[in-house]
């Protein structure tokens, strides 16, 4: 479902979640009210991945829904939407008095450190479930590479029987169903170049 919204989503929340188990488990030692701390650290963290997929979903709106001037106005208007709902959440846990407010801050820093993150995150997730995701072009080049072998595979074994056949009708045939084998390659030329440069 997130990666419907946008292809690096699930990776961001992943890295939110990661970076506050991380701060959980390191700072807890050094509090005395843990569940204050815990309580907290897991708002803002919550927050973090809210205001993630709200972004997600601006972002995915803006370009699908709106023209070049609408959608400029639009995410203007739902990024301060956004900041107000932050706001009026921190006063909350900041009024009722049921979790740390500095912790709630630091969670919610997750989203920025989770989108450091974003990139190695999706590479590894990549490499853990190569049909589910997508390594991300010239950041990593061997997992790109295997990646784009793994692809030029699976269209040659799908393909190798229609090959013959949709090849030999028409030149206009060859030009789309020949041709995908040149694509693959240079996608990894690009990649190749985008790491050079």
């Amino acid at each position: 479902m997130l990666k419907r919204l946008n292809d690096a989503l699930p990776g961001l929340v992943l890295g939110i979640l990661i970076y506050g188990l991380l701060v959980q488990l390191v700072g807890m030692w050094f509090v005395q009210d843990k569940l204050y701390y815990t309580i907290g650290l897991w708002y803002g963290v919550a927050i973090a991945v809210a205001m993630a997929i709200h972004l997600a979903a601006v972002i995915y709106d803006t370009a699908t829904l709106y023209d070049e001037n609408r959608a400029s106005k639009m995410a203007v208007v739902k990024s301060v939407t956004r900041y107000a709902v932050v706001a009026v959440l921190f006063f909350l846990i900041a009024y009722f008095h049921f979790g740390n407010v500095v912790m709630a801050f630091v969670g919610v820093l997750g989203i920025k450190v989770s989108a450091y993150l974003v990139l190695p995150v999706n590479n590894l997730l990549a490499r853990i479930f190569p049909n589910r995701f997508t390594p991300s072009v010239g950041d990593d080049e061997e997992l790109l590479a295997e990646y784009l072998a793994q692809q030029e595979a699976e269209l040659q074994t799908a393909g190798a029987s229609t090959e013959e056949s949709v090849c030999d009708r028409t030149d206009a045939a060859e030009d789309t169903a020949c041709g995908t084998a040149d694509a693959i390659e240079n996608i990894a030329g690009e990649a190749s170049t985008n790491k050079t440069e």
